[in-house]
């Protein structure tokens, strides 16, 4: 009986299967691509940051539908192109504000693979304040279209508290900011 006990207690929470409202927090290391800029020049960044909160609802099926706002810097690293290289002193910020959908695929009781995206609008801006140790003052926003993609595994810790890993692709329309973002993640179910 007691070594029954004793396994019973070892076993790793169940992930709930059932509907219910969730919230999600997530951040992690940003990768921006770099941007392509008339006449055959490039703008380069250095590793950023990135993160979101979502609150959801699970529909008790896998799926689960829910409202994102994240928040993404990157430094500006340098100019490039036609053989030139310039350093650049300066910035990008930009806001997501996303529907998603998101499907969990349970692995083990505790183990879940989940894949999803999302859809809405980014406000972005940049802003320069040198160029090779010369001071200047350049900057520029907007808002427009935003998606984003993202696939990660959660592992449950208590019957309604999870932590993941994972990997989230956003892209901001006519801005041409593409980013991947390795995030870990803290889910509450309830």
């Amino acid at each position: 009986m007691m070594a029954t006990s004793s396994i019973a207690q070892a076993a790793p929470p169940v992930a709930p299967d059932g509907p219910g409202w969730f919230w999600d927090v997530s951040a992690g290391g940003l990768w921006l691509e770099n941007i392509s800029i008339a006449g055959g020049y490039n703008a380069n960044f250095d590793t950023g940051i990135g993160a979101n909160l979502e609150l959801g609802y699970n529909l008790g099926n896998g799926f689960g539908l829910g409202a994102n706002v994240g928040y993404y810097h990157a430094d500006m690293a340098s100019f490039s192109g036609r053989g030139n290289n310039v350093n650049l002193n300066g910035d990008v910020k930009f806001v997501p504000m996303l529907l998603t959908a998101h499907y969990d695929i349970k692995l083990t009781d505790a183990l879940s693979f989940n894949l999803g995206g999302g859809l809405g609008g980014a406000y972005a801006s940049a802003s320069v304040s040198g160029i090779d140790n010369i001071d200047v003052s350049a900057s520029d926003d907007t808002f427009d279209l935003a998606i984003q993609a993202q696939a990660g595994f959660s592992y449950h810790i208590s019957d309604g508290t999870s932590i993941g890993v994972g990997y989230r692709y956003i892209n901001v329309g006519a801005s041409d900011l593409q980013g991947h973002l390795i995030q870990g993640s803290l889910n509450f179910r309830w």
